[in-house]
């Protein structure tokens, strides 16, 4: 499950995918990242929130791999 130590780590994960994707920059927000902001400290004691959250994005030892909706701009966009 991807978990995010600071706002820094976020940030970094943000600019290599969020940035780039579809779902980010919505007025809404993106829903995934709503949820990590939602349960990012929750999912330690909660096997559900931390199950869905892995669903979305993957963690892999110590690094928060692609998310799963991640979706590029076309390009030229």
């Amino acid at each position: 499950m991807a978990y995010f130590s600071n706002a820094t780590e976020q940030e970094i994960y943000e600019e290599q995918y969020c940035n780039r994707c579809v779902h980010g920059g919505r007025e809404e927000g993106c829903p995934v990242m709503n949820l990590h902001w939602q349960w990012n400290y929750q999912q330690h004691g909660d096997k559900e929130k931390a199950a869905i959250l892995n669903g979305f994005i993957p963690r892999e030892d110590i690094n928060n791999l692609q998310c799963a909706m991640f979706t590029p701009h076309a390009q030229g966009a």
